[in-house]
């Protein structure tokens, strides 16, 4: 298996200097480095990465010295990638298997440690502007009339939980966005099943 590594290396190394290229120039056009392709004429492999890495590094060096990527990967495959040994079923029924079996493992999303935080900072910046902007519109009431503040703050508070309902009650396009509100959080529980 040795020899034939060589070989094909060898006939590698000939058709590279059949084109006249360098590994040098090989390794800039293909950005693999040239101690890779060294090894590879050399016949060892032993330090490629291995796996899909093996298989376009060595079409790359094919299609830089003008042979084809696919006989050569085949070929290239038979000599330096050997097939996982064959398991002796008898031998593996006669294996016991030891202490608990694990679960497979599952991956999930962690749920983020600060989202309550997050959902008081939205529900209090809501606030703050629910707040602002009520106290805006019972100033702009006393400049308008004779009203008291207090009676001004009662009329816009009431003004502003309606206009906000009516607001909250217009149907949406499909590419608005629903900005959530303090007021807004309901959840539905399904009923049971009757039977």
């Amino acid at each position: 298996m040795i020899a034939e590594r060589r070989a094909f290396g060898e006939r590698l190394r000939r058709q590279r200097r059949h084109k006249n290229l360098s590994l040098t120039e090989i390794a800039a056009s293909t950005k693999v480095g040239a101690s890779h392709y060294a090894a590879l004429e050399r016949g060892d492999c032993s330090r490629w990465p291995g796996g899909v890495y093996n298989r376009a590094f060595i079409r790359a060096y094919a299609k830089a010295v003008d042979l084809d990527p696919d006989e050569t990967a085949a070929e290239f495959a038979e000599y330096f990638e050997s097939a996982p040994p064959p398991v002796d079923p008898q031998a593996v029924a006669g294996l016991e298997v030891e202490g608990p079996s694990r679960p497979p493992l599952r991956l999930g999303i962690e749920p983020d440690p600060y989202e309550a935080e997050k959902r008081f900072v939205r529900i209090a910046a809501l606030l703050i502007v629910d707040l602002l902007a009520v106290v805006a519109l019972a100033a702009t009431g006393m400049l308008f009339t004779a009203a008291s503040f207090w009676i001004c703050l009662g009329c816009a508070s009431i003004g502003y939980q309606m206009a906000s309902r009516v607001v909250r009650s217009i149907p949406r396009s499909k590419g608005s966005v629903k900005v959530p509100t303090a007021t807004s959080t309901h959840v539905e529980h399904p009923e049971p099943a009757q039977s």
